[in-house]
């Protein structure tokens, strides 16, 4: 598993990655002022309601947004494309001719973008952080940058259901049904919203569904609220986040052992 995990980071000696890494610096150094997500949006906008500054706790940044947008596209278009890839040109069976379960090569690869996304969303805060200083002669708060790293928690769904949707399609549909899928699942975060403005009971039994479908779909609003960094709401958001990711994998897992890899 390790092995896979090491094959699938090394793909950052690649060019296309050399650039991507480039990129993330320069969007860094771009939205390096400090602002928080909050400042930048309207008043009467329902997000400013949800993603608020609190003076209990540090704010995000919007350079820690930016940060996590360019890290979820990175795995979109690498992690989706990875296992397709690999089957289609026999390469995985090959792998498994060594001791190594399907379920253990799942697992690398899920490892392998889980730390892909962690290194682009490091260096882009990193970035930003370096370029701040430089500009403004001024570090940021050690607590306001440790709440910033605490948003690399949405990493761990969002990545096991990239990686579970690229065992169900080919390399280029997995990438667009991932994107269509984190589209519904940004639409999806507004759903208790809408659901809280229906007169009780108004739904019926539909709604205990709706909520189970809701759960599927991870909010990543969840993941940018603000609160302590120690505390019942960050345990109840990791626990969130381990859960779902277990339900993807073992969904992939399952998926993967089911699947004829010959191609006859």
């Amino acid at each position: 598993m390790l092995t896979i995990t090491e094959m699938t980071v090394k793909k950052l000696k690649e060019p296309a990655f050399l650039l991507m890494l480039c990129i993330s610096v320069l969007v860094g150094y771009f939205v390096s002022n400090g602002e928080t997500i909050a400042s930048q949006l309207t008043q009467d906008n329902i997000l400013n309601q949800i993603i608020r500054d609190q003076q209990a706790h540090p704010p995000l940044l919007a350079c820690t947004f930016y940060a996590f947008v360019i890290s979820i596209l990175l795995a979109c278009f690498s992690g989706a494309a990875e296992i397709p890839r690999e089957i289609s040109s026999g390469q995985i069976q090959l792998l498994l001719a060594k001791p190594l379960s399907r379920t253990g090569y799942l697992l690398g690869k899920y490892i392998g973008v889980l730390l892909i996304c962690m290194l682009f969303f490091t260096v882009t805060e990193s970035a930003a952080i370096i370029f701040h200083r430089l500009d403004k002669n001024v570090w940021f708060d050690g607590m306001l940058i440790f709440r910033q790293f605490q948003l690399c928690l949405a990493f761990i769904p969002l990545v096991a259901i990239i990686v579970a949707i690229s065992c169900f399609t080919g390399d280029i549909a997995a990438i667009i049904l991932t994107v269509i899928y984190l589209i519904f699942s940004t639409l999806f975060n507004f759903l208790p919203i809408l659901t809280a403005l229906l007169p009780p009971g108004f739904a019926g039994e539909l709604e205990y569904y709706l909520y189970l479908l809701y759960y599927l779909f991870p909010n990543c609003l969840f993941f940018f609220l603000d609160f302590r960094l120690f505390g019942l709401v960050s345990g109840t958001l990791l626990l969130y986040s381990l859960s779902i990711a277990a339900i993807f994998l073992m969904i992939a897992s399952f998926r993967l052992n089911h699947m004829d890899l010959t191609g006859d």
